[in-house]
């Protein structure tokens, strides 16, 4: 017993050495069951991807936690460019082969788990008849096309056998590598455009890229333009877009019949923000309902916040953006150096909980959808930023925070 602690400890300290961050068996326990959800949703005749954004959503209410949780644990915490690669070794899975992905998932995890994994494979892999990959069809349900073109014979020879020590054929090894360059190259290209922009030209090239967001069947993995707040009719129970408060204890919404109405905010639970593609999936909002709000959202002239919005003085024991950074710092190194950004909200939150509890922080500000307070976080995280000791979002990632290096 004491041999096996000792070296659990050697384990932990070697991992802590390398900077690799193994996967908590809670996690492992959430992948496993979206395998076990995608593959029953698949055998009942679902696209794959459907199983599997179906099967992330089950698990999600399964433990109490959000669509991205368990989305970011089939991604970013097996240590994948992106959701493609997943669902690849799990299409593989389902043919017939599950070394890939056994593979994968014994690589993030304490060899004490590997036993679970194989227990695993062993009782979900029954059944199966192995059927070679046929990649001329679609393995992810996505609409593709056909490309050819010439290549040294040198560096075909080469690329063959990058594609079979990264266990694809090489179509799917080509298709992945030349599919990250050109996104990478075509964000690149989308930034320079907007920044040559003027202010009224980034806003409605980012409107229409957000309703295309909204429309498309991608899965809800959540970005900043994607959120927005909803509030919980107390006596329906149906969701109303919110969209700003206004005098007397009123708010502006956007009801479920796609009409902006002023209504009492005592009608409602207080506002929650939310991933919109993630509540359109599951049916608590219509897509008539997001249409109308960005409809309004979009339009300056028909806003009127400035004349509606109570007026709060700020509090005498107010915290700046300066004061905030130590705070940011500290979450971020308790995690690791990365954490998501509404962890860092979260805790930091509680931390000032006395402070932030009061109506300034509370009030809200940015067209009347976030509170002051995390307004203010969002701006000290920006400062740090500039002053070089938080990563960038191309580099930590969209919805997280990370720290740019060691830092005392």
């Amino acid at each position: 017993m004491c041999a096996i602690a000792l070296n659990r400890k050697k384990r932990h300290v070697l991992t802590l050495i390398a900077g690799v961050k193994m996967l908590s068996r809670k996690t492992l326990d959430q992948i496993l069951e979206v395998l076990k959800g995608a593959k029953m949703g698949h055998a009942t005749g679902q696209p794959l991807l459907k199983a599997y954004q179906k099967s992330v959503h089950d698990v999600a209410n399964l433990y109490h936690t959000s669509y991205q949780t368990i989305a970011d644990g089939c991604r970013r915490r097996l240590n994948l460019s992106d959701r493609d690669e997943f669902l690849m070794l799990v299409d593989r899975w389902l043919r017939g082969d599950s070394k890939g992905l056994a593979k994968l998932l014994k690589s993030n995890v304490s060899e004490f788990e590997h036993h679970k994994i194989d227990n695993f494979f062993d009782e979900y892999s029954q059944g199966f008849e192995f059927r070679p990959i046929n990649t001329s069809l679609s393995l992810l349900d996505q609409q593709t096309e056909a490309v050819s073109f010439r290549i040294v014979k040198g560096k075909l020879d080469q690329m063959q056998i990058l594609a079979q020590l990264s266990g694809k054929s090489i179509p799917e090894w080509l298709a992945e590598k030349v599919g990250s360059i050109v996104e990478s190259e075509y964000v690149n290209q989308f930034k320079k455009i907007l920044e040559n922009m003027d202010k009224n030209g980034r806003r409605e090239i980012l409107g229409i890229l957000k309703h295309e967001a909204l429309d498309s069947n991608d899965d809800a993995s959540g970005t900043e333009a994607d959120l927005l707040f909803t509030s919980k009719n107390k006596a329906s129970g149906k969701r109303f877009i919110f969209i700003e408060n206004t005098k007397g204890n009123k708010a502006l919404y956007v009801t479920p019949e796609s009409k902006i109405k002023n209504l009492s905010c005592e009608l409602f639970e207080a506002p929650n923000d939310s991933v919109a593609s993630e509540l359109l999936l599951r049916g608590l909002i219509t897509d008539l309902q997001v249409k109308k709000y960005s409809e309004f959202m979009k339009i300056p002239e028909k806003r009127h916040l400035p004349d509606i919005t109570e007026p709060c003085p700020p509090p005498t024991d107010r915290i700046t953006e300066d004061d905030l950074i130590p705070y940011i710092l500290e979450v971020l190194r308790q995690h690791g150096g990365i954490a998501r950004k509404v962890e860092v909200e979260e805790e930091i939150y509680k931390k000032l909980q006395p402070v932030f509890k009061q109506p300034w922080y509370q009030q809200r500000v940015s067209n009347g959808q976030v509170p002051r307070w995390k307004h203010n976080l969002a701006w000290a995280k920006e400062r740090a930023k500039k002053r070089g000791l938080i990563k960038p979002p191309s580099e930590s990632g969209r919805g997280y925070w990370a720290l740019t290096g060691p830092q005392k």
